[in-house]
């Protein structure tokens, strides 16, 4: 079982590397659901860590709909982190209509050349979640990331990956479960056979010692005791 973890820090990576992590998607501001890091993190990540390093490529909070500007931004960072050896790309673009724009995602999986791309959670919005798995594989994207679209992964998530892990594996195409994933679905995702890794951020929260009206001080990192969640029994959240 391949494990990625989530992490936007330096002593994220060196505690999910501790934890038996298989990979790391390097981000920042996890909170908003994670934007593109910063080079400096990512070189410092790379030195401390021997492991594959995927990239999310996001240059912004909210919807996954971006302009030719936003693209332009994207395809560089691509290009950047691409040459300063990140292991693959995490990106995802919808349509307004809530379809994949299969235009701008053609222009990212060209721009990443020999890394992997994930599709990330912008399969989720899709308004018909299969046609777009379908679109995705056809643009040779190699994984996808995904909640079974749901907010959070629940039964009905459950065997929405299953299905969707069904159609991507004739293809080759790897479905990635994150999004919720926790002690109560863990092991009725990986009882299918195609389900062979699973995305999580492994948190705990840190309780700051400055607690003020100002602002939440509070803030999570990465537990290496439940970074191999099928190997454990503790709960957390994505």
């Amino acid at each position: 079982m391949i494990v990625e973890v989530v992490v936007t820090t330096l002593e994220d990576a060196l505690e999910a590397a501790a934890g038996g992590a298989d990979r790391l998607e390097v981000c920042c501001a996890l909170s908003t659901g994670g934007v593109t890091p910063s080079p400096s993190l990512f070189l410092e990540i790379k030195k401390a860590v021997d492991l594959p390093l995927f990239v999310l490529i996001r240059p912004r909070e909210g919807d996954f709909i971006y302009t030719e500007k936003e693209m332009a931004v994207i395809l560089a960072d691509i290009e950047w982190f691409k040459e300063a050896g990140a292991s693959g790309i995490v990106c995802g673009v919808n349509t307004p209509e809530g379809g994949v724009d299969i235009p701008k995602m053609t222009c990212i999986v060209d721009a990443a050349g020999h890394l992997p791309v994930t599709f990330h959670r912008a399969i989720d919005v899709c308004v018909d979640l299969f046609e777009s798995l379908e679109e995705v594989i056809d643009l040779g994207c190699a994984r996808v990331l995904t909640s079974g679209g749901r907010k959070q992964i629940d039964a009905t998530g459950v065997a929405v990956i299953h299905e969707m892990a069904e159609i991507a594996a004739e293809a080759n195409v790897i479905i990635l479960p994150g999004g919720g994933v926790n002690k109560g679905n863990i092991q009725m995702l990986l009882e299918h056979p195609y389900i062979i890794e699973y995305h999580h951020s492994a948190k705990k929260q840190i309780l700051s010692p400055i607690q003020t009206d100002v602002f939440d001080g509070n803030y999570h990192c990465v537990d290496k005791g439940i970074v191999r969640l099928e190997n454990r029994s503790l709960e957390f959240g994505i």
